[in-house]
């Protein structure tokens, strides 16, 4: 047999198999989901249209770029219009930036922190990472907290391997100008946001998916390596030449038959994020216009919502908007409510918030997805080096999100599986 397997078709499985089809390579993808695209596929929901986890392109990568434009050259091109929340009161972003909003003395306490923050040249968590970026005062209300409520765990749990730029810093300059000068200078790491204008993110790689190349309803229950060999849970078996695998570590290490106790035992220890979303559809308009905000409050569930139709109005039909809302959980942090609960907690909540009134909810649906984000424990550089270098003397090839467990964009997520199929072929 002369054929490669792809497990998995998000971006990274579907990348791959785009460039195994460009080099006339026989191959099959396999997925457990009825759908393809993993957490960029589309929500449908009667006329409304949401991401199963919000996304937005703002990659630089030309190759990329040219394949989201292949696949749909209408989009819209949003300058990234971003808020922060904090009991009762709306902050541009990065928040330090823009303390205007909030009373002299909180203002001060965090001018003062910031200018007496520790000098912590290799941070050894990322709580010392936030101390010694922003002083102890705002660490402790503002990052530490959205920390909890987004990756369920205490920022002194976490590395600080992940952060790169995606935790802007601000000189002392700007948060003074910012905090006594009422001039809301928002800013974001990336300066263009782009979304199709039809169909959701899915738009942007629907047309070079290998679509027929695509097994649907299969979950892999068990993978003999010696025999290169696949069952899954229809009952359905087949072997392969090559592999390349894009399911959770934490996964493939359950499934995979003789697999040594300490790579096991690895695995077992590297963390994710888990997460629900509630979408919501509404009559008439929603009184925000930001693309999406953030919510440092922790007896609110969600730390972040995006606006669904100010993605594109096209998410919605005329005279209706949308928005979705995330509630990240993790091993570290249940959330103790029913469905239902969780459901009215995000209403009421939006409703306290003034986002709009509850005569105007058409419907809220609840969904929930196991695989969120990765999550970084001050071991998981460690265990994740155990898993693959064990993966990869056994000749099992991995790419994206969870197959390299890491922090990857989608432009990543798609760049790894066009790498894994060059470093094979």
């Amino acid at each position: 047999m002369n054929k490669v397997i792809i497990l998995g078709s998000g971006l990274a499985g579907t990348a791959a198999g785009y460039k195994l089809k460009h080099k006339n390579i026989d191959f099959e993808i396999f997925e457990k989901e009825n759908e393809y695209g993993g957490l960029c596929r589309k929500l449908k929901i009667g006329k409304f249209i949401f991401d199963r986890f919000p996304h937005f392109s703002f990659t630089k990568d030309k190759q990329v770029r040219e394949l989201f434009d292949k696949s749909s050259i209408e989009y819209y091109s949003h300058i990234p219009n971003i808020a922060n929340y904090y009991k009762g009161i709306w902050l541009g972003n990065p928040t330090q930036s823009n303390l205007y909003p909030l009373d002299k003395e909180e203002k001060i306490k965090i001018i003062e922190g910031f200018k007496n923050r520790p000098n912590i040249e290799n941070p050894k968590n990322y709580r010392e990472w936030l101390d010694a970026s922003f002083g102890y005062y705002f660490a402790n209300e503002f990052p530490c907290k959205y920390t909890r409520k987004y990756w369920t765990t205490e920022a002194e749990n976490m590395s600080v391997d992940w952060v790169g730029y995606r935790v802007m810093k601000s000189p002392l300059e700007e948060i003074e100008y910012g905090a006594w000068n009422n001039d809301n200078k928002s800013k974001y790491y990336a300066s263009e946001m782009r979304y199709p204008k039809y169909g959701g993110f899915q738009s942007f790689f629907d047309s070079w998916t290998p679509k027929e190349n695509i097994k649907l309803n299969h979950n892999l229950i068990r993978w003999n390596i010696k025999k290169r060999e696949l069952l899954f849970d229809n009952g359905y078996k087949t072997n392969y030449s090559k592999i390349i695998s894009t399911l959770p570590l934490t996964y493939i290490a359950n499934v995979i038959e003789d697999i040594p106790d300490n790579v096991k035992e690895a695995a077992s220890k590297l963390c994710y994020t888990s997460g629900y979303t509630v979408s919501i559809g509404l009559k008439g308009k929603i009184s925000v216009p930001y693309l999406w905000f953030y919510v440092y409050d922790e007896e609110i569930l969600f730390p972040r919502v995006y606006i669904a139709t100010l993605k594109s109005p096209n998410n919605a039909p005329e005279g209706y908007s949308s928005l979705q809302a995330e509630i990240p959980c993790s091993k570290f942090k249940q959330i103790n409510l029913s469905n239902n609960e969780i459901v009215e907690h995000t209403v009421n909540k939006l409703v306290e918030m003034k986002i709009f009134d509850y005569e105007q909810v058409e419907f809220a649906q609840l969904d929930y997805h196991q695989y969120g984000n990765i999550l970084f424990t001050l071991d998981t550089e460690i265990n994740k080096k155990i898993v693959l270098d064990w993966l990869k003397q056994n000749n099992i090839y991995t790419a994206g999100r969870y197959g390299k467990w890491e922090y990857y964009w989608t432009d990543q997520a798609i760049n790894s599986g066009f790498d894994v199929v060059n470093s094979i072929f």
